[in-house]
């Protein structure tokens, strides 16, 4: 109150409506020169966006994986520097934002240089440059795609050499309808069977045996295989229960090889021997499949042989020329024992002409 009794009245405008001062700041790449090159994928906010402090910004793919960028402070977004799409060679200012004195952190006062006289106190603080730069927070992420296709493709092979490794279980399945106690023995015996599968067993240069034969890749060739024959029987109501089992080395079997066709025409029998001393070959339906060649090893695929419950490949070595056979019937009711089998433990020798 004056004292001529006029009344001094003051107007104070609300904080909030006092402009705060504002600085624009711009948004870089990495520095790091090694990263580089990187592709601008994707801005994920359009200019005249608002956003706080860590904010997803842009994000950056390379060969080291995906780089997304961070708001440092709460800002405007004024403007976005370059394109979705380009390709950053170097260090480069992607984003543009406007930022409030109050949202900036409190500068850090230099330290003193030891060798430099301290410059006379002016009363001005320096001006600072319009366009400061920001350090946005860096989060490096592996791109996930790659290690997706690296699963699918170790289950792919995993699954390919399970296939490989396992050609009598596979038969054996089929054959059987499942049953447990046979496609473990079929297990047992290709899991013993993968080393030489694998490596297979020295052979000449030439391929050539001690025998004299050889797989040629066209024309024809045959092998005469004799040697012993097992037969097993689990007995029935006929024999008293009571089991068979025979051994005798009369077990025959041919091949006649189509080298051009990769096929096999086998046939396993017996050597009948009658009273007057003459011989006679008892040789059953033939049956044509394919063989594959294992450095020292033939394998025929006899394991899809219809008429017996179970067949094994029938593997000829070609070292020593020893050919080894089985097939057999299960029960009918278990499916899991043996009633009757004939093995096979032969050595073959070429057929001229």
């Amino acid at each position: 109150m004056r004292k001529d009794g006029a009344a001094l009245i003051f107007f104070v405008a609300p904080l909030s409506r006092i402009p705060q001062m504002a600085r624009q700041i711009n948004v870089f790449s990495p520095a790091d020169a090694g990263v580089y090159p990187l592709r601008i994928a994707e801005y994920f906010h359009a200019p005249g966006t608002r956003v706080t402090r860590g904010t997803a910004i842009v994000r950056l793919e390379g060969a080291k994986g995906n780089i997304r960028l961070a708001a440092p402070f709460d800002a405007l977004i004024v403007r976005n520097a370059t394109l979705s799409g380009t390709t950053l060679n170097e260090r480069t200012a992607l984003v543009t934002l406007e930022v409030a004195d109050a949202d900036l952190p409190p500068a850090r006062p230099a330290a003193p240089d030891p060798e430099r006289p301290p410059e006379p106190e002016t009363g001005k603080a320096a001006a600072e440059p319009p366009h400061a730069e920001a350090r946005p927070r860096v989060k490096v992420q592996a791109p996930r795609t790659n290690r997706r296709y690296a699963v699918a493709a170790a289950a792919l092979a995993a699954a390919a050499f399970v296939w490989w490794a396992t050609p009598t279980t596979r038969a054996a399945f089929v054959l059987t309808g499942g049953d447990l106690s046979i496609l473990t023995r079929a297990m047992l015996r290709d899991a013993t069977r993968i080393p030489a599968r694998l490596f297979g067993e020295p052979t000449s240069p030439s391929g050539s045996t001690t025998a004299g034969f050889t797989l040629e890749k066209t024309g024809k060739a045959s092998l005469r295989c004799t040697g012993k024959h097992v037969y097993f029987f689990a007995g029935s109501l006929f024999t008293g229960g009571k089991e068979i089992r025979s051994e005798t080395d009369n077990g025959l079997a041919t091949i006649d090889f189509d080298f051009s066709k990769r096929q096999a025409c086998v046939r396993f029998g017996r050597i009948l021997k009658y009273d007057d001393g003459s011989l006679n070959d008892d040789l059953g339906a033939a049956d044509c499949v394919g063989y594959e060649q294992h450095q020292g090893n033939v394998e025929l695929n006899t394991t899809l042989n219809f008429s017996v419950d179970y067949a094994e490949t029938a593997r000829l070595r070609l070292s020593d020329m020893a050919l080894a056979y089985e097939e057999g019937s299960v029960d009918k009711d278990t499916r899991s024992e043996i009633v009757e089998s004939t093995s096979y433990d032969l050595t073959c020798k070429p057929v001229k002409g």
